[in-house]
């Protein structure tokens, strides 16, 4: 299996190759004509006797280049079991084999607000699952920032029990459940997943628990889920919707007349079928009418918020303009200029200044960027900025409308050393590099 990154017009794409006679039909075929939950959107082209499998990036970021330099915040790899949970349940749906999932963090990747993760489906390939799930937590433990205390030591038992006793569902929605319960000193999450909490870190430790009640509480606890759950599903059951007792009763009603009619007037049962019909057909006409009129109310909601975002993105790049000679400064470096970014057009009187820090993220998502491209055409987190010794390296992160460096444009992965002079675009933003 070889794999590389490839770049169309605004699209990115992760490209698997694998030949014919390594073809899996029926996955194949599950994964490209269907929208999976989870996994990324994929396209088969066949080129003479081998497979290429185009994965859809676009405007998507892998967790390696997300969490480089050890900004793995807790709550995002707990989002992520859990979306791996959901995808798997999904996958049960299409009877797809969760041993195709490739679960390395450089093929896991999320959009900018880390809502939608997905999972690379490679047809025909096939990895140890309970190995791979447990590689990729050790590549995450060291990347973990330890601000959330509560969250960490969530990750640390998730990793302690997959050790122990392999990967289950179950098992991890129990920890995950676990998290979201009372809260609870740091010196008690740590002897309730059996840790140590010393000088910043988490460690796991033997003990002399006895076994038996510790299967004893496991399996009370599973039970109780059980229970949950086995209500839940009853509550719902006999939670029947208002309109479905209002057919009922109506069609019920109906065939009583009907059976009323047949037995004392039945040259009248014309009649009664006919009223039937046209009561049916009335209803069913009025049902389509509602549905249209609910979708394009829809329709017009979702214009009014796209306009209105439209709307607010002109306003915040407004902003830019009125501030004069405005300077992004990156954390406190005591006002010293030494390497930025000179902007060329749409003006010229407009500079960034580049922080000496391992990783940067450049693009609009406030929250997220660390440094903020005043432009609609640019993607929430459209590049990457690294750091190594005194030297500035560059890298498109999937974006929409591309990334140029002296008019070459960077695809996939590409990483491009920064020198005095660069001409550099993002989108329709024009610098130049300084240092």
């Amino acid at each position: 299996m070889e794999m590389e990154y490839r770049r169309n017009l605004q699209h990115s794409y992760l490209v698997v190759h694998t030949r014919e006679k390594e073809k899996e039909f029926y996955s194949s075929k599950m994964i490209t004509e269907n929208r999976i939950p989870g996994l990324l959107v994929c396209e088969e082209k066949n080129i003479d006797d081998e497979i290429l499998y185009y994965y859809d990036l676009t405007s998507k970021i892998s967790l390696a280049d997300r969490w480089g330099g050890g900004k793995a915040e807790g709550e995002e790899v707990l989002s992520v079991i859990y979306a791996f949970l959901r995808t798997i349940d999904n996958m049960e749906e299409y009877l797809l084999s969760t041993d195709s999932i490739y679960l390395k963090l450089e093929q896991i990747y999320g959009d900018a607000d880390m809502e939608e993760i997905e999972f690379c489906y490679i047809p025909g390939e096939k990895w140890d699952m309970e190995q791979q799930f447990r590689e990729l937590m050790e590549e995450i433990l060291p990347l973990l920032d330890h601000r959330n205390q509560k969250a960490v030591v969530t990750i640390y038992g998730i990793y302690h029990s997959v050790v122990q006793d392999g990967v289950s569902a179950e098992g991890l929605r129990e920890q995950i459940e676990k998290y979201g319960k009372k809260e609870k000193t740091a010196e008690e999450i740590c002897r309730g997943q059996n840790l140590i909490y010393e000088d910043g870190e988490y460690s796991g430790r033997e003990t002399e628990l006895d076994s038996y009640e510790r299967k004893q509480e496991q399996k009370k606890h599973e039970e109780a889920l059980e229970a949950f759950f086995r209500d839940e599903e009853s509550e719902e059951k006999e939670k029947t919707p208002v309109w479905i007792t209002y057919i009922a009763s109506g069609m019920f009603l109906y065939f009583l007349s009907g059976w009323f009619v047949w037995r004392n007037f039945p040259e009248g049962i014309w009649i009664w079928l006919i009223t039937g019909g046209v009561v049916a057909a009335v209803f069913i006409l009025g049902s389509i009418i509602y549905k249209k009129r609910k979708e394009k109310e829809t329709d017009i909601e979702g214009e009014k918020e796209d306009i209105q975002n439209y709307i607010q993105g002109w306003e915040r790049e407004e902003t830019f303009r009125e501030e004069d000679n405005m300077t992004r400064i990156l954390g406190n470096n005591g006002g010293r200029e030494g390497f930025f970014l000179e902007e060329k057009y749409p003006r010229q009187d407009r500079r960034i200044v580049i922080e000496e820090k391992e990783i940067q993220f450049l693009g609009t998502l406030t929250e997220k960027a660390d440094i903020i491209l005043p432009s609609q055409a640019v993607s929430r987190l459209h590049g990457r900025i690294r750091m190594e010794g005194k030297c500035f390296y560059l890298r498109d992160m999937n974006s929409r409308n591309g990334t140029w460096v002296n008019g070459r444009l960077l695809e996939g992965e590409q990483e491009v050393k920064l020198e005095e002079g660069d001409e550099i675009q993002f989108a329709d933003l024009i610098y130049r590099f300084r240092g």
